[in-house]
């Protein structure tokens, strides 16, 4: 029989605790794994939650994870702000306005400056986002929260490995990776606070802190592209809240989501998301990893190029009928997630045979017809509209297209404009298949086709 949430949450403790030789009363233990569970369990968490924790966690040594409990504890934007059983711990640390998060001038509490010095911040340092703000915090959390139990050394390493999950990160203008830098902050702490920790202690530290960072972005190695597209839909309601609202959610809001994360995995530089420190990974796995996330990010490049365009055309249709609308008005309500027999927008499209004629990727047109692996509250896995268009006009085609939709997504085309330069047989099968279920916008629709 499985465990809980919460009693994974303890065994896990109790486990790191008594293989470091940590004597802790099970009501501590407790008081821990009620901490990480209440934080991780917000409305708003979709991907960074109690299950991901638990993936980090796999043979993973104590330290890290005790450190893979804490990673994500903290995640401000999506939550919202701090959890109520964080806030006036961290409050200490940090000062919170509308413009984001700083932290104070000074402090005198010498664990969270090691902290501090870990990440290489400083006092009254404005925190951003995307470059460890969310991982700082939940640092903090994870040293103060551990100061009684653990010596220096071990809250040190913990740190250390939360600072390695910062993600993304490329080589500094000295050729320097962030492991390097983290070795010399490392370096210079342990002399500060006389630790006397060798180089080959230090180098240990640094690999664990490595095999973090590796393990909290390894579905972009997945050899399965479904299974790695899977984990970019969890994200998409985390940073699209609105995304939770089942068949509430518009046209609109559901282009600007799959927009969101279609730039993300445009700007991202497949070098920057593994990274090797001290020979861990070993040369053949680190490569193999680069090379299969290299493979997913361009595929899911194209894909979420797809769906955007049809997504698209859907709103354009929408705006040049009567304006946005709830998605579900258009293409009905999401068939997985409905008891009954639900008509959808997709049950009127016309079969369409591949165009032989025009260039595809194989690999996407799959990904397209039969979908990823796993449902969402939000989204059908396959995606019948994107199919068609990629059978019938092919990648080159769409990929012309979809910068003419970026242009009415950027206010510099209106959608009559849009719709009057794209494939007429296109909109016309798209503008059919709608007025099938956009009841109130059937005779608009109509001049379409």
């Amino acid at each position: 029989m499985a465990l809980s949430t919460v009693n994974k949450l303890i065994s896990l403790f109790q486990d790191s605790f008594e293989k470091l030789n940590v004597e802790v009363p099970e009501s501590s233990d407790e008081k821990l794994a009620f901490l990480v569970h209440y934080a991780m369990t917000g409305q708003n968490r979709n991907f960074h939650t109690p299950d991901h924790v638990f993936k980090i966690c796999e043979d993973m040594k104590p330290i890290q994870v005790l450190a893979g409990l804490f990673h994500d504890i903290v995640y401000y934007q999506i939550d919202q702000g701090f959890p109520a059983a964080l806030k006036d711990n961290l409050l200490d640390f940090v000062d919170t306005d509308e413009n984001g998060i700083t932290i104070k001038k000074k402090f005198k509490d010498e664990n969270a400056k090691m902290v501090l010095d870990v990440f290489g911040f400083s006092n009254s340092q404005k925190l951003s986002t995307f470059q460890g703000m969310n991982e700082f915090l939940s640092a903090i959390t994870a040293v103060k929260e551990l100061e009684k139990t653990l010596h220096f050394k071990h809250l040190l390493a913990i740190a250390c490995c939360i600072e390695g999950t910062i993600p993304f990160r490329d080589t500094d203008s000295e050729g320097k990776s962030c492991f390097d830098r983290l070795k010399e902050r490392l370096s210079d702490i342990s002399k500060r606070n006389k630790l006397d920790l060798s180089d080959e202690e230090e180098n240990e530290i640094l690999r664990m802190s490595v095999e973090m960072g590796n393990k909290d972005v390894e579905n972009f190695a997945y050899e399965d592209i479904a299974k790695f597209l899977d984990c970019t839909w969890e994200l998409l309601p985390e940073t699209n809240p609105i995304l939770w609202a089942d068949r509430i959610y518009s046209i609109k809001n559901y282009r600007k989501a799959l927009m969101k994360m279609q730039i993300f995995m445009e700007k991202l530089d497949p070098v920057t998301i593994f990274h090797q420190f001290a020979g861990t990974p070993d040369d053949e796995t680190f490569g193999r990893m680069n090379k299969q996330a290299e493979k997913n990010i361009n595929i899911a490049r194209e894909y979420l190029g797809i769906k955007l365009l049809s997504t698209g055309i859907i709103e354009a249709l929408a705006l040049s009928t009567g304006g946005d609308s709830p998605i579900s008005m258009f293409l009905g309500d999401v068939r997985e997630f409905n008891l009954g027999n639900v008509e959808r927008a997709e049950d009127h499209l016309p079969q369409t045979p591949l165009n032989k004629d025009v260039k595809h990727n194989y690999v996407v047109l799959a990904l397209l017809e039969t979908g990823r692996s796993r449902e969402t509250i939000f989204d059908m896995r396959n995606s019948p509209f994107s199919s068609f268009l990629y059978k019938s006009l092919g990648k080159d085609k769409c990929l012309e297209y979809l910068g003419m939709a970026k242009q009415m997504f950027n206010g510099e085309m209106g959608s009559d404009d849009f719709l009057q330069k794209i494939d007429k047989d296109t909109v016309s099968v798209f503008a059919k298949a709608c007025s099938e279920i956009a009841i109130t916008r059937r005779r608009e629709l109509k001049a379409f086709f």
